[in-house]
């Protein structure tokens, strides 16, 4: 496999043993978890006369919870895919051109339970923090 590497340069090799070696990376799904929840907080902010209004005409906080937790699941599934398909596009150039081998069946699968339920626990704390705002102070202008 190193050899394969090669090909592709000094700063090429170190990638693929570090992309293709047998160990875990848990500071990748943190660093995720860290973006999702900047993302979901700013995404609160921006709405937040919006959430207020649904509020004012009868929306639970059950309701605007569920609201960004969908909002988020189809934001996240969209990302799933386009990143396994080209995960998977990607292994197939490396694996005719540099022969380098196949990546295992099951890091597609479990990497994308993994995203999905870190993108849905990241996502909760801005979420709720939404719903609890009473719809009085969230329409006020600012």
């Amino acid at each position: 496999m190193l050899e394969a590497a090669t090909k592709l340069g000094p700063s090429g090799a170190a990638f693929c043993e570090a992309v293709m070696a047998d160990r875990p990376h848990p500071e990748q799904g943190f660093r995720s978890c860290l973006g999702i929840v900047g993302l979901a907080s700013f995404w609160v902010a921006q709405r937040r006369r919006t959430i207020g209004v649904r509020r004012a005409l009868g929306a639970t906080r059950m309701n605007i919870l569920q609201y960004f937790q969908t909002e988020n699941f189809l934001l996240a599934t969209i990302g799933i895919v386009v990143g396994m398909l080209l995960a998977y596009g990607i292994n197939l150039f490396l694996m005719t051109h540099y022969e380098l081998p196949r990546l295992p069946w099951f890091y597609m699968p479990v990497g994308a339970v993994a995203l999905w339920l870190i993108g849905q626990l990241a996502v909760l704390g801005p979420a709720l923090r939404a719903a609890q705002g009473p719809p009085v102070v969230a329409t006020r202008s600012v």
